[in-house]
């Protein structure tokens, strides 16, 4: 699947770089997903950047347990997901760069796929916009 993420600063006087990020997709806190990485980029005061990676797992074995919730949460239509994103950030002001901290993102998804139970196709290609905004923890 193919996700888009963005970061927005909104600070007038300092800039972010942000480095080494990796988005992963996960079930039930189980990893479904390999790592992307996303370059790494400086976002000005006041811009913004996106980043659109594809998110993909092959052969993603699941525990027994967590198949059952999966058959229930495919039949009901919808795959919950949790997008997580890490990496690491450093502020910028003036010519001086400072700092380096963790940055984690994690982003709540319940994406709509359509019904097995009424036979209805999982449709690829559908857009979907998180309900609920994104948590964001830095730390030093």
């Amino acid at each position: 699947m193919q996700v888009t993420l963005s970061a927005k600063n909104p600070n007038i006087n300092y800039g972010i770089f942000i480095e080494n990020l990796e988005a992963r997709a996960f079930y039930q806190n189980q990893q479904v997903t390999v790592a992307a990485e996303l370059p790494a980029t400086y976002v000005g005061p006041k811009t913004a950047t996106v980043w659109p990676p594809f998110l993909y797992g092959n052969d993603v074995s699941v525990p027994p347990h967590e198949a059952a919730n999966l058959m229930v949460d495919l039949n009901a239509g919808n795959l919950p997901l949790d997008i997580k994103v890490d990496g690491s950030l450093k502020w910028k002001v003036s010519s001086f760069t400072f700092g380096r901290y963790r940055l984690m993102v994690n982003c709540l998804a319940d994406i709509p796929l359509g019904s097995m139970a009424n036979g209805t196709s999982f449709e690829s290609g559908v857009e979907y916009e998180f309900d609920q905004p994104c948590k964001l923890r830095v730390e030093s």
